[in-house]
């Protein structure tokens, strides 16, 4: 019976070595050690929270580009994605900008053509950004001005969970921002000629209490916006239509 046992426990451990040893050359095969992204060399990339990040044409050049937050430094990081064929002189700016964000803490990324002028705006979860570009008299390249444009006056907590869209064709795209310690989604409206005040409050605040007998508190909130009742826009929490 030991004799038996023995060639068991032996057999078992044949087999997790191979397994493990099988597994180690599907990683090395998939991501080889040379091609692994280097961070130490690049001190800036280090401290990027890959989870917080946007995609957007925000030089309006026609290609989506990235902008990702930088936690340590307080700064987003822009990327501008090019063709192949790419030539300086037709560029429009740098193809990587860094935006000081310090002073207010940001918590998701979002991104759309706030004031429609062709290239993608940033959306934090308290601040819109909006590409202004300043042409120099004597170039042809813009400069961009990397200042706040406007401040979303939604709550004293970290909000979270942005979600941008037009109510009707008609309208600018408005901004939902949701609130999980409050269990409210702020909407803020641009105006009719398109725009935000630069102390931007609420122009509604819906509430998303638990309906009676449900438990909600401990399940996070997404937001999603649609036409889900036939009749216009709505917002809808994953559980019922609340606009």
């Amino acid at each position: 019976m030991a004799l038996r046992m023995n060639a068991f426990l032996i057999n078992m451990v044949c087999i997790i070595l191979l397994l493990s040893s099988g597994f180690a050359y599907e990683l090395s095969a998939v991501y080889p050690s040379s091609e692994t992204p280097d961070y130490s060399t690049n001190p800036a990339m280090s401290t990027i929270r890959p989870a917080l990040s946007a995609i957007g044409d925000f030089d309006g050049d026609g290609n989506t580009d990235i902008v990702l937050y930088d936690h340590v430094r307080a700064k987003l990081c822009i990327c501008m994605i090019r063709p192949p064929n790419y030539q300086p002189s037709l560029a429009l700016g740098s193809n990587y900008i860094e935006i000081n964000v310090h002073g207010y803490d940001v918590v998701d990324l979002a991104s759309a053509d706030i004031n429609e002028d062709g290239r993608s705006d940033i959306i934090t979860s308290n601040r819109v950004l909006v590409n202004v570009t300043v042409w120099y008299a004597q170039s042809s390249e813009p400069y961009f001005l990397d200042t706040p444009d406007v401040k979303l006056n939604c709550s004293k907590k970290p909000p979270a969970n942005l979600t941008i869209a037009k109510l009707r064709p008609s309208m600018y795209p408005s901004i939902f921002v949701t609130v999980p310690t409050e269990r409210n989604v702020y909407v803020f409206h641009q105006s009719d000629t398109g725009g935000f005040d630069p102390e931007q409050k609420p122009s509604m605040i819906l509430s998303l209490k638990s309906p009676q007998g449900t438990n909600l508190d401990n399940n996070p909130i997404r937001v999603a916006i649609g036409n889900f009742n036939g009749c216009g826009a709505g917002v809808f929490d994953g559980l019922y239509d609340i606009a």
